[in-house]
């Protein structure tokens, strides 16, 4: 059986929000004049195992939390999360919120498809959600049909591929729906995954392996 895997493939759920950027800035660096981008890099290398950097998780937090003082959008968006969850700092929902919508003010990336994960609505008056349904892969999954329609507003892919990916993400595996979110959100990945789509037969989530059916 043909497959072909995708190199994004995110293990932590707490995480979901850098499976487009975490690789990437790792990977390129930052100027040296950009403090606040430096610090999130930090944070992206020594938190993430992939990066094949050494692992620090009070360094990466330290790094995080002065990312967030200088105001770095996806460093304050990501710690709003990491807070409303939980996840390696202390649970504040309400702190959370906050942080998460000051990240969004300053331009944080894939705001929307994350706060959908989360299950909450940052635009609401009380926008907290159920803290059960946080990155459920109901929500994951209404996020990836959100961006699916998002893609063929416009025209990034064909009434057929729109088809195709919605079947693909009709389940409620959580890892399989948090790698195609991100690849969603990968314009380059996202073409090859819709190109394929219909012919995908099954996938190892935890590997970002796709098998596809004879041509």
């Amino acid at each position: 059986m043909d497959y072909f895997i995708f190199a994004i493939c995110i293990p932590a759920l707490a995480v979901i929000v850098w499976f487009v950027v975490r690789g990437r800035r790792a990977a390129e660096g930052v100027p040296p004049e950009n403090a606040g981008e430096t610090c999130f890099v930090n944070y992206l290398k020594h938190s993430d195992p992939l990066t094949g950097a050494v692992q620090d998780e009070e360094f990466a937090c330290q790094n995080l939390l002065k990312a967030v003082n200088l105001k770095h959008p996806d460093a304050t968006f990501l710690f709003g999360t990491l807070t409303y969850t939980g996840d390696s700092f202390p649970k504040d929902t309400k702190e959370g919120m906050r942080l998460m919508r000051e990240g969004r003010r300053l331009g944080a990336t894939m705001t929307d498809a994350i706060a959908t994960s989360l299950g909450i609505d940052l635009d609401a008056d009380t926008p907290e959600g159920s803290e059960e349904d946080a990155f459920s892969g109901e929500n994951i999954g209404i996020a990836c049909r959100k961006r699916i329609d998002e893609l063929r507003e416009k025209k990034q892919i064909t009434e057929g591929q729109q088809q195709d990916l919605y079947e693909l993400v009709r389940t409620s595996d959580q890892m399989h729906l948090i790698n195609v979110l991100g690849i969603l959100h990968n314009d380059q990945e996202m073409k090859g995954l819709a190109g394929r789509a219909g012919r995908i037969s099954g996938w190892d989530a935890e590997r970002g392996i796709f098998y596809l059916s004879p041509a």
